[in-house]
């Protein structure tokens, strides 16, 4: 993926990708909430990153997951109840410091939500970590009253993304928001685990999704690689026929 960027954003490279994992949220003295973490990092070419979040509240049969849980282990077993939230980053490197290679490099960002406010932050990336604090908050007339926000990135391994969230809003003070654990999404695999997963319950049932993906859950985003949606392997190809006919 570094060959992909270009030089402004090349210290950022290790966030690069698509990433599904699980975590904790809580805020305010309401209950500890298990959380659905879906984060995309891209670009377009221009000298910037951008970074699409979707935060759901999950819940499993039991009621109960294990702390343990890895992070493709806890996006398989939960099962979305309401959406948390949703963010935009952009991740910019300032100008005067591309090409920068020793010490905590400076990054920029600025950070939309639709419950009413942006920030502009500010922070450091060092070798596979990220941290940014906001500098600056604008809300509009009926937004969200947030004062302060951290955000943190930190790479484990190779494909294991921690990434962590502080928020001051409505007279609290700076505290802890969510935190999640994310595992890097294979190409191809929507739940991430790839040749590896054995499948994880959550396709379309038709049973020929593997001949695609090779995992047997490519639907788990909700598509079927091979379009055969819930119907069984023959009614996909007699389906198939009927339309070559």
């Amino acid at each position: 993926m570094t060959t992909e960027l270009g030089p402004e954003v090349r210290p950022l490279a290790f966030l690069h990708g698509t990433w599904r994992g699980w975590g904790i949220g809580a805020a305010y003295g309401l209950e500890d909430q298990p959380l659905i973490y879906r984060l995309t990092i891209d670009h377009d070419g221009g000298p910037y990153l951008r970074a699409d979040a979707e935060i759901a509240i999950g819940h499993t049969a039991s009621g109960v997951i294990d702390a343990a849980a890895g992070p493709a282990e806890g996006y398989r077993q939960l099962e979305q109840t309401a959406l948390w939230g949703v963010e935009t980053l952009y991740l910019r490197i300032p100008p005067a410091v591309v090409g920068m290679s020793e010490g905590p490099i400076p990054v920029e960002g600025m950070l939309a939500d639709p419950a009413g406010f942006v920030a502009v932050l500010a922070g450091n990336c060092a070798t596979h970590a990220l941290a940014l604090e906001s500098t600056a908050l604008h809300l509009t007339p009926s937004g969200a009253n947030v004062t302060a926000l951290q955000r943190e990135f930190l790479l484990n391994s190779e494909d294991h993304l921690l990434v962590r969230a502080r928020l001051a809003a409505f007279g609290e003070e700076l505290g802890e928001y969510w935190t999640c654990q994310l595992e890097r999404v294979l190409e191809g695999c929507a739940c991430g685990a790839g040749d590896e997963c054995g499948g994880c319950g959550k396709d379309g049932g038709c049973g020929c999704c593997a001949d695609e993906r090779g995992c047997g859950c490519c639907a788990d985003e909700g598509g079927c690689a091979c379009g055969g949606g819930s119907s069984s392997p023959q009614e996909a190809t007699e389906a198939a026929g009927s339309d070559r006919a």
